[in-house]
């Protein structure tokens, strides 16, 4: 693990420390509201419904605030795990897990249907259905 993979879990491990405490601030403001409907639906200012209110909006940020702390923890998470060759490895086994042949028809992802005129090793030669044109396109691009 090289010292930015470490810099990236120490991040994610105070940002989810973070993360549980603001969420746990939040159900403590949760857990002593006023269920009673006459008292919600009240009209006119009462300001024991005022407190509560903010109470919860309070609850409601830190929820919030919880939820992004989560979501870039587990960002970084998912960047102290990732090595490099990583990416080629998966596009490898994209590539591996269909059987093309001549004359199949395929999607390719950027340019639509296609009919395979050749398949390389890691690449097809395609004819455009649309266009009629010729290219050159990524297994790992193509359905």
């Amino acid at each position: 693990m090289t010292a930015q993979h470490t810099l990236w879990a120490d991040r994610a491990d105070r940002r989810q420390a973070q993360a549980d405490k603001a969420r746990a601030a939040a159900e403590a403001l949760l857990a002593n509201r006023n269920r009673d409907w006459a008292f919600v639906s009240q009209p006119g200012h009462i300001p024991a419904r005022a407190r509560e209110n903010a109470r919860t909006d309070r609850a409601m940020g830190l929820l919030a605030a919880a939820k992004v702390a989560e979501d870039k923890a587990a960002n970084l998470r998912a960047m102290s795990e990732r090595r490099a060759g990583d990416a080629e490895r998966e596009r490898q086994a994209a590539r591996d897990a269909r059987d093309w042949t001549v004359g199949q028809t395929v999607i390719a992802i950027l340019y639509g249907p296609a009919t395979v005129l050749k398949v390389n090793t890691k690449t097809l030669r395609l004819r455009l259905d649309r266009t009629g044109g010729t290219i050159t396109e990524d297994k790992a691009r193509c359905k």
